[in-house]
């Protein structure tokens, strides 16, 4: 089963238990007997009742990509913040998933959350890239979410976006300003990953996903390495320019103007990953 078929019909196994008529109604895409339903007003005691597997009818309806039945549920009550009980897993990380910008749209007007964690710490656009949504990821960007996020792991969405070989992804969030060579927990930066991963494939420990082809793997690698430079190349002129800054506050004895420049040198190699903050005060 690929990408799309998972998004229109959701996790389905195990899923008939537990489930109310509100579910069934948004399973079967049924908008008039929806309209019908919410009639009853005493209906919507159901609206944020969850499924044997944690859904609630609005993660089915995003999961879906079913806009009518989205907007039906928000303005009848449902919660859309309102997450698993084992996971946390939201509708925003349902329709991120799907890349359903629009969808998302209508979340986060009825406030949704769209920078929300699950259990491992993973957001919503950390799926739309694991997935290669770029206009979802364009618009949750755009809205002002994190493009260095990091889960539990200390996976950034770059991370991800390598780690499932999505090419347009990755250059979508470097062009966003993500940190090129951000390290995860165990110390591997996203180009460490692009070699890890396309070696594991080779090897037959990991397989290709559908789409996905394994010069890919080699081209974010490239892409990492040359958009590392850049950054680091940029933070050292933004450093030197900050040092001579300092150094004009100094002879005014502007103390805490000069410390101010030089945090903002040490920040500049710290967020490009340029551990050695010692360095800054070489370059002047």
């Amino acid at each position: 089963m690929n990408d799309e078929s998972l998004c229109r019909i959701g996790k389905t196994s195990g899923a008939k238990q537990m489930r109310t008529v509100l579910h069934d109604i948004i399973l079967n895409d049924d908008d008039e007997e929806l309209n019908d339903f919410f009639k009853d007003p005493s209906n919507k005691r159901m609206i944020n009742e969850p499924d044997a597997i944690g859904w609630t009818p609005l993660h089915w309806a995003c999961s879906k990509g079913l806009k009518n039945s989205v907007s039906a549920l928000l303005e009848n009550g449902a919660d859309p913040n309102k997450g698993t009980d084992y996971d946390g897993w939201t509708p925003a990380h349902d329709a991120a998933r799907c890349g359903n910008s629009e969808i998302l749209e209508m979340l986060a007007k009825a406030g949704a959350n769209i920078e929300t964690t699950t259990s491992s710490g993973t957001r919503p656009l950390h799926y739309a890239v694991q997935y290669g949504r770029t206009k979802a990821m364009q618009w949750m960007c755009k809205e002002g979410c994190d493009v260095d996020a990091p889960n539990v792991a200390g996976w950034s969405p770059l991370h991800f976006a390598v780690r499932h070989g999505r090419v347009h992804a990755a250059h979508m969030l470097l062009d966003l300003g993500a940190v090129a060579n951000m390290p995860d927990k165990s110390g591997h930066t996203p180009e460490d990953l692009a070699r890890i991963t396309k070696d594991k494939i080779k090897k037959g420990i990991l397989h290709l996903e559908e789409s996905v082809q394994l010069d890919d793997f080699e081209k974010i690698a490239d892409m990492l390495a040359e958009k590392t430079k850049a950054q680091r190349d940029a933070a050292v002129s933004m450093a030197k320019h900050a040092l001579e800054n300092a150094d004009s506050h100094f002879e005014a004895e502007d103390y805490f103007g000069a410390i101010e420049h030089l945090q903002v040198a040490r920040d500049e190699y710290a967020r490009v990953g340029m551990r050695d903050e010692s360095a800054v005060i070489h370059l002047s």
